[in-house]
């Protein structure tokens, strides 16, 4: 009985006899793939039914993939010997071989559908009595065919490549079989093991001399004696302190006799695996003629890193080096820079010597990727997310929890429409994993639980480390590393009161910042860059005039203001704020599981709501120096008037009564002089004890859209505004 790996290509059924390369290939590329994966089938070892299935318009393949993908990575074992011969070799020779071989092996030969009858081409296919298990027998399998077949010149790319497929055609090719029995799998195996053993000793040089031989963690080592099982020094536990017999002198028959394992695989006093043999220590043999054998250096260090969970890294941006490593305090992966020193001594205490070298990569922030590194793309990925919100969405239907879901409708302002909104903006985050050009503000008196929120629920669900509450005015500080490492950060305690000119900063930051995804990222000590933020922001206030916001504001969400503190709830806990945070936190969980599966209108995601709470924020927050020129655009003289500073002192300049005059002689009229506008400034804006320059407040207007023209005023050319 043979077992078999196969998938029928529709393609060949109408493509019979020989194929043109161009059709080979397609129908190749179909073979172990997602739409035609390999199917396990068992034919009967007889000419008639293996005749039957290898002429059929199919791919097969001797090996067993996970899934059916034709993949190396999802390589499991194999079940016969595929042997490709197209140098022109004719069968019959190749049969003389067969027969000749010790193991007089069991074979059918099929014939290729290329084949020509002055050039041979064919594959042999021998039975194994027992399948070939993971891709370290496999190369010791394809070794021994190489060696026993290999002066005959096969395709040696279907010999060596576990992941190897081969089609077949639509159309009856000859066949012939012969041989007496399986190829014995054990035999062939503990052969190349024990010769592999012999290689290796003698690339190391003689042991006799003193020279250091080292031993790898993908060499395979005998358990239970000479007729023992094989297996991989990776697979073993050291700290079972597992006897094998010794790699160097265990298959030595010159050497000893007797079947007792004189090894153990054990670990050092730097908890580093190493190997001991009594009887090489009783020659003198082995590091410092003691019987001991440590590992390969690459992989030595390598296991400590697995086992201590850390791995060192350049980054390329800074031409600094980086150490990943488990954080005792928070849990998950934390990223520190580390020394050339420090990188020695952080080694040479695991006992492993540092490298020379290390790789490169770019550091960055994937807000929406759970992997750590990909070394293929040099790039290791500065967010770790929590576990909760990795988890699996789980089909068990969630409500939002009971503290989480009071809390958030207490700071929402117990706006239901607004709590509806605010989740669904959230859920969007959490199910794609991205920045979003909106954003909200939560208002309200102090004690009402916007920072509770912020800290114990929004910060374990993203990640504490990634959460930040900072200052509205570290807005104007140049240095903004923060964009490219945080998920979330909360503007606390906001309030639209700066200067004319802090305030345009801030304005045109926080509109940079919603809105772009690459910004300039600029940090104490380093030159600036451009790099990609996925960072959300929430802005939290206990001020009425907390943020200023423009005609047509595509950004903010404004929550009604919520004059309620927390203790005042009646389903606040008996134990009170301590008790609700630890409520909430425990909570976290179950409120990613409800964003996870809540249905999001995408409309409440990137459309801001426009209620009443905004409108009010807009009256609230218009400055009197934006105001002034909304009522010069709309010749308010009855607003000029009644907000002319009526006082007058050397304070203030020019005198109520030269704003008044100015006033006087054009009110009523369809525009508005520079002189007269320029004096209603400096009367009810302007601060300061002599007048604002004509130069400085003609580049105001130019800013607010004003372009002056030549007017006709009592007869004379003036310079003015006609809305």
């Amino acid at each position: 009985m043979l077992k078999a790996y196969y998938t029928t290509v529709e393609y060949l059924k109408n493509n019979t006899g020989k194929l043109t390369s161009e059709q080979k290939g397609t129908a190749m590329s179909m073979v172990g793939t997602k739409t035609h994966p390999l199917q396990p089938i068992h034919v009967d070892w007889t000419q008639i039914n293996l005749d039957k299935f290898f002429n059929g318009p199919i791919g097969y393949s001797p090996h067993e993939f996970e899934g059916g993908i034709r993949n190396k990575k999802n390589y499991l074992r194999t079940n016969f010997v595929l042997i490709d011969i197209d140098n022109g070799m004719p069968a019959d020779d190749f049969i003389k071989v067969l027969e000749g071989h010790p193991f007089h092996p069991q074979y059918y030969i099929n014939f290729s559908a290329n084949s020509q009858p002055e050039y041979e081409k064919y594959h042999v296919i021998m039975p194994l009595d027992a399948p070939i298990d993971g891709i370290s027998q496999h190369r010791l399998l394809a070794d021994w065919l190489l060696q026993d077949f290999g002066q005959h010149k096969p395709d040696l790319s279907v010999i060596n490549d576990c992941a190897r497929g081969v089609l077949r055609g639509n159309a009856a090719f000859p066949s012939r079989m012969g041989g007496t029995s399986p190829l014995p799998t054990k035999i062939i195996l503990d052969s190349q093991r024990q010769q592999k053993t012999i290689e290796h000793l003698q690339k190391q040089g003689s042991v006799i001399d003193g020279k250091v031989m080292y031993v790898s963690l993908q060499d395979e080592v005998q358990l239970d004696g000479p007729e023992g099982d094989w297996a991989l020094l990776s697979d073993l536990d050291p700290k079972d302190k597992p006897r094998i017999l010794c790699h160097v002198c265990g298959h030595r028959q010159d050497l000893r006799q007797g079947t007792a394992q004189n090894a153990v695989y054990m670990l050092n006093q730097h908890n580093v695996p190493f190997i001991f043999c009594s009887s090489c220590q009783s020659r003198g043999w082995g590091i410092g003629g003691k019987g001991v054998y440590n590992l390969e250096p690459d992989e030595a260090r390598s296991y400590v890193e697995g086992e201590n969970d850390f791995r060192i890294y350049r980054d390329v941006r800074d031409n600094k080096f980086k150490m990943i490593r488990h954080d005792v305090v928070f849990g998950g992966r934390i990223i520190s820079t580390i020394t050339w020193d420090g990188i020695h001594n952080w080694y040479g205490e695991l006992g492993v010597d540092a490298p020379n070298t290390f790789p490169n990569m770019d550091f960055v922030m994937d807000f929406g990727c759970d992997d750590l590194v990909d070394e293929k793309k040099h790039v290791v990925n500065l967010y770790q997310a929590p576990a909760v919100l990795k988890a699996e969405t789980k089909e068990q239907l969630y409500d939002i929890p009971f503290f989480t879901g009071h809390l958030i409708r207490h700071i929402t302002g117990d706006d239901p429409e607004c709590m509806d909104r605010f989740l669904d903006w959230l859920a969007y985050i959490v199910q794609n994993r991205r920045k979003l050009c909106t954003t909200w503000l939560l208002q309200g008196t102090q004690g009402t639980g916007k920072g509770l929120f912020f800290n114990h629920v929004l910060a374990p669900l993203f990640g504490k480390t990634y959460c930040m509450m900072q200052d509205m005015k570290s807005i104007l500080s140049n240095f903004n590393g923060n964009l490219e490492d945080k998920v979330f950060i909360g503007l606390d305690e906001v309030q639209a009161d700066f200067t004319d000119i802090d305030r345009n900063v801030i304005e045109a930051r926080i509109k940079h910042w919603l809105g772009e995804e690459h910004i300039r990222i600029e940090r104490k000590g380093v030159d600036a860059r451009m790099a990609r933020t996925c960072t959300n922001f929430l802005f939290f206030s206990n001020k009425r005039n907390a943020v200023q916001l423009e005609e047509g504001d595509r950004r903010f969400n404004i929550c009604p203001r919520q004059e309620a503190k927390l203790e005042t709830r009646s389903w606040l806990p008996n134990g009170g704020i301590d008790e609700l945070i630890q409520l909430l936190e425990k909570e976290v969980a179950e409120f990613v599981q409800f964003l996870k599966q809540r249905d999001v209108d995408v409309r409440h995601v990137f459309s801001p709501m426009e209620n009443q709470a905004k409108r009010d924020m807009m009256a609230v927050t218009q400055s009197v120096h934006d105001l002034f020129f909304q009522k010069v655009r709309e010749l308010d003289w009855d607003w000029f008037e009644e907000h002319i500073n009526g006082s007058c002192d050397d304070k203030r300049r020019p005198a109520a009564d030269r704003a008044i005059a100015c006033l006087v002689e054009e009110r009523g009229g369809n525009c508005i002089t520079f002189g007269t506008i320029f004096a209603l400034y400096n009367n009810i804006v302007h601060e300061g004890p002599t007048d604002i320059s004509k130069s400085r407040f003609s580049k105001k207007l130019t800013y607010h859209g004003f372009k002056m023209e030549t007017l006709k005023v009592r007869g004379q050319s003036v310079k003015g505004y006609r809305p």
